[in-house]
């Protein structure tokens, strides 16, 4: 009786969390496939979409005169390092893909797709 009990709590648990499963797998799939690429076929998607990528760089140049190049000779060679401190990629924006099953998709402003 008591493992009966215990069986129907964890089986209503289960059922109870079920729709917050299902969006988080479709979450988990949907930056999955965002982050191979952006589909894509002209006479079905329509968007307008803003790329916006920050990237703060430093780059040090040198010259290193008479630097052996090999054969016994030198030469005066430019040296020029450039060090990546940090970037950012911003996409926002909206995209249609046109009716598969005439439904209407959109991305909101936090890139998640939705229906109007």
């Amino acid at each position: 009786m008591e493992y009966a009990v215990l069986l129907a709590i964890v089986v209503a648990a289960l059922v109870a969390m079920q729709t917050y499963i299902k969006r988080g797998l479709s979450g988990r799939l949907r930056t999955s496939a965002d982050s191979v690429g952006m589909p894509y076929e002209p006479s079905n998607t329509t968007s307008n979409v803003t790329l916006t990528v920050r990237t703060d760089t430093t780059t040090e140049s040198s010259m290193e005169r008479d630097r052996p190049i090999g054969g016994g000779e030198t030469a005066d060679v430019l040296v020029t390092k450039t060090t990546i401190n940090e970037s950012s990629t911003e996409r926002s924006g909206d995209e249609w893909v046109g009716p598969l099953r005439r439904e209407l998709w959109r991305r909101d402003e936090h890139g998640s797709a939705r229906s109007p």
